[in-house]
């Protein structure tokens, strides 16, 4: 009898119990939220979209994804509601424009409208930095690496390959190198271009352990503001570079700008490194054009921009052509330095 009325009182505790966690997941606020499931795709992938909560826990009128890269678009995979009497103004298939990074969906339930916000958290792709022995500290030493100032490639993707542009246009056959961001590992070469346009390179990984800010590199070194005697090469010394941290194979070739197509004949960009941008003032005819580099030396590997569909000031190789409805006299700049967002503009004089 003792036993039956044991578990009895085993039972009935273990029913309380269960009845509180019940009770506590049910005043979740992250379960009443309206959208019970959305999925928004940004570029190639899919982000599933979470309630905020607010600092005192109770559900703000916002929803968060957290994207590898940013864009102004989102496409709508998924939308489920968690009341059936709600009506949202978006449905599967519909595009989402964000603006600052925030996009916006309306729910309406019995004739009251309510707005949620979908913010665009972003989270920057992996980089390196640039080793350049002209580079110096405080002290005079050399080989310094300022994380503020010094060039970056980055990988785009997320993977092994990293890309971006070198302002080398003040060297002086500096020997450079490439740092990871965490400031330990490093890549080196112990040689020399001596005078090239293209070069590709072997490194070797290395190792930083003191916790400073200054890699010794051998090389490569290079003359590189190398011009080839070219009349086409006004700004030399802008270089792009390649590195594939799981080879350890570098290449980098000379970049010189210019912009070409139906709204005018190929016409060479000069560089400003105050302003960090290439720029042109040139006449304009009804048509379109990209930016594209001119080979140094004939054979070198060439680039070729265009307006990306994400975002009408930013550029990339597999941008849209950018079009010309006026004719006339115009200022086209473009920056290079901010990898992974190089951007363009137009200014009609």
């Amino acid at each position: 009898m003792k036993n039956i009325y044991k578990m009895t009182v085993l039972l009935l505790s273990l029913l309380l119990i269960s009845a509180c966690q019940k009770e506590e997941v049910y005043d979740n606020p992250v379960l009443n939220y309206p959208i019970s499931n959305l999925v928004i795709q940004v570029g190639q992938y899919d982000y599933i979209a979470t309630p905020v909560l607010s600092d005192a826990k109770l559900l703000k009128d916002s929803m968060v994804i957290k994207v590898k890269a940013p864009s102004s678009q989102g496409v709508v995979k998924a939308l489920n509601l968690s009341d059936n009497s709600y009506k949202a103004d978006v449905q599967v298939g519909d595009v989402l424009e964000f603006i600052d990074e925030v996009a916006m969906i309306q729910l309406t339930k019995n004739g009251v409208m309510e707005k949620h916000y979908i913010d665009m958290q972003f989270t920057p792709p992996p980089h390196m930095f640039l080793i350049r022995s002209g580079i110096r500290d405080k002290d005079g030493i050399r080989y310094y690496v300022d994380e503020e100032t010094a060039d970056r490639l980055v990988s785009f993707d997320y993977n092994e390959i990293y890309t971006g542009f070198l302002d080398l246009t003040d060297s002086s056959w500096d020997n450079i190198g490439f740092v990871a961001s965490d400031f330990i590992k490093y890549y080196d070469y112990d040689g020399g271009a001596s005078g090239v346009s293209y070069y590709t390179w072997q490194t070797v990984e290395k190792q930083q352990t003191n916790g400073g800010r200054n890699f010794s590199c051998d090389g490569p070194w290079n003359n590189w503001t190398f011009t080839n005697g070219n009349p086409d090469i006004v700004s030399p010394g802008f270089w792009y570079a390649v590195f594939n941290t799981s080879t350890k194979v570098a290449e980098a070739f000379e970049t010189q700008w210019g912009i070409s197509g139906t709204a005018i004949d190929r016409t060479a960009m000069t560089y400003s490194k105050e302003q960090k941008e290439w720029s042109v003032q040139t006449t304009l005819a009804v048509g379109t054009f990209r930016f594209v580099t001119m080979p140094v030396v004939f054979g070198d590997p060439q680039l070729n921009y265009g307006a990306t569909k994400d975002d009408f000031s930013q550029v990339g190789p597999s941008g849209d052509n950018i079009s010309i409805t006026e004719a006339g006299s115009y200022r086209i700049t473009l920056s290079l330095t901010n990898a992974p967002y190089y951007t363009y503009s137009i200014t009609k004089l």
